[in-house]
């Protein structure tokens, strides 16, 4: 519905950006204060010190759960910030495969998939079910979906994970 990359591309920073900025800032705000009041309360894995830099450059980048080419980190405790990292890689994936033609779509889907790394990637067919659900459900005003679309959206997804299960991806 975007219709131009510099649209969706606006569209999509502004939804995440109003979420990541303020979220950083308080989390950095209250871990400094909790963890001034009672350390112990901050136990590993569920809180992770990092130099203010990385927080704020993994923060600000989105990438905080990108692990191709560099390991995962949490923002101090604010472990829900996954989902903004994993949300990036989707809208820069859709965006390149929307908007852009060729040699340079392969070539940047193939860059960010390896900037994102496999457990990224493994989830993106959940978002893309949610993506075309939304889409086919915001174009028919209100009609119900066909039997079929609704069966193929409701057994699919699971039918993914038991096979993944079964092949052991964790």
């Amino acid at each position: 519905r975007d219709g131009a990359l510099g649209k969706f591309a606006f569209n999509r920073a502004t939804r995440l950006f109003t979420v990541i900025v303020p979220a950083i800032f308080l989390t950095l705000i209250f871990d400094g204060i909790g963890t001034r009041i009672d350390l112990t309360a901050y136990p590993w894995p569920y809180y992770a010190e990092l130099p203010l830099w990385e927080f704020l450059l993994r923060g600000l980048t989105l990438s905080p759960e990108w692990n191709g080419l560099m390991d995962r980190v949490r923002l101090g405790t604010n472990g829900p910030l996954w989902s903004l990292s994993y949300e990036a890689v989707y809208y820069a994936m859709f965006a390149v495969l929307i908007f852009l033609k060729g040699v340079l779509r392969l070539g940047l889907l193939a860059l960010v998939a390896v900037i994102a790394g496999l457990p990224i990637l493994l989830l993106l067919p959940a978002w893309a079910i949610g993506a075309l659900l939304w889409r086919n459900i915001s174009t028919r005003d209100g009609a119900a979906l066909s039997v079929p679309i609704a069966l193929a959206l409701s057994v699919v997804p699971l039918a993914i994970l038991v096979l993944l299960r079964l092949a052991q991806v964790p």
